[in-house]
């Protein structure tokens, strides 16, 4: 179904993200300790609420090109095809998330070919990393 259109994402601040992107960040802060970040393989996928499941995706950055490579995605994310080809509006918020080291959030809408309606995606972006070192992976979660 490539025939969705992705309108431009707006800041959401994290301090307003609640439901089941909430408790996704709760898994996320109660590993981060002292750290800038937790590592990609600490989190556990299974301690994420069974709705979001299908739009995760685990992204690997390679560290001097920032090239970002899909590790892991869930079942909903191929809806539209390989997560990969969403371009450079996800690709800039993934800089952003590597720049602040801090999870990020954003919103946009999702336009699907007539009669459906337009659906809104709420995006979690947390970052991952090795131990003291830079932001390594980005852990993608939306909800819709």
């Amino acid at each position: 179904m490539n025939d969705l259109v992705y309108d431009k994402s707006v800041d959401v601040p994290v301090d307003e993200i609640d439901g089941v992107l909430g408790q996704c960040l709760t898994c996320w802060q109660n590993l981060l300790g002292k750290r800038r970040a937790p590592t990609w393989w600490e989190f556990s996928i299974m301690e994420l609420p069974a709705r979001v499941i299908p739009f995760f995706a685990i992204v690997d950055i390679e560290p001097d090109s920032l090239e970002f490579r899909y590790r892991l995605w869930g079942s909903g994310e191929t809806v539209s095809g390989h997560p990969q080809g969403r371009g450079d509006a996800v690709t800039a918020e993934y800089l952003r998330v590597i720049d602040v080291w801090c999870p990020l959030a954003f919103r946009r809408n999702i336009r699907l070919p007539e009669p459906r309606p337009t659906i809104t995606q709420l995006t979690l972006r947390l970052p991952l990393s090795a131990p003291g070192e830079q932001v390594d992976h980005i852990l993608s979660i939306s909800d819709l």
